[in-house]
């Protein structure tokens, strides 16, 4: 198993896709070549689960939690150096990927060639990469329908 300790995401104009490269323990940095589809889906599936995560008593709406949660988690986002791209690294195009969850994390694990590579994340760092997701998705001119309104909403989320 290729464990991943570092992810970067560009958006290619050219291929309409999004390469995910990453830097994986002790090994190549590789890349995953995400296309819409296999975006919209790793988004929405990655978002219903930070909805699940949430408990469930609170006088304020979820919407308006999960909402505050995610931008807490933006502004905790550090810079750091990217994982460069390089033409000799290998690029895989997945056509599926799984997805294992727990309340306080996320581990999404796609097929790389004859291995696995997993990237896991605390609930933080999924929100994070999130964002940048998103981010991506609105530079592109993607549909943002596989995004909850919560994530979305610019501004104040009512209660």
């Amino acid at each position: 198993m290729l464990n991943l300790k570092k992810v970067t995401l560009q958006y290619s104009p050219y291929e309409d896709r999004i390469r995910m490269m990453a830097e994986p323990e002790g090994g190549e940095p590789v890349a995953f070549l995400l296309t819409l589809r296999m975006s919209r889906a790793l988004a929405g599936m990655l978002c219903n689960h930070l909805e699940r995560a949430l408990p469930p008593s609170s006088p304020v709406s979820r919407d308006m939690q999960l909402a505050c949660r995610q931008r807490d988690a933006e502004w905790k986002l550090q810079p750091s150096e990217p994982v460069s791209f390089s033409s000799s690294m290998y690029n895989y195009l997945p056509e599926k990927f799984d997805l294992s969850c727990s309340p306080q994390s996320a581990a999404i694990k796609f097929p790389a060639g004859d291995d696995i590579a997993e990237l896991r994340m605390n609930l933080i760092e999924l929100r994070q990469l999130l964002s940048v997701l998103c981010r991506i998705f609105r530079k592109a001119g993607w549909p943002m329908d596989a995004w909850p309104e919560w994530f979305i909403t610019e501004g104040p989320v009512s209660n």
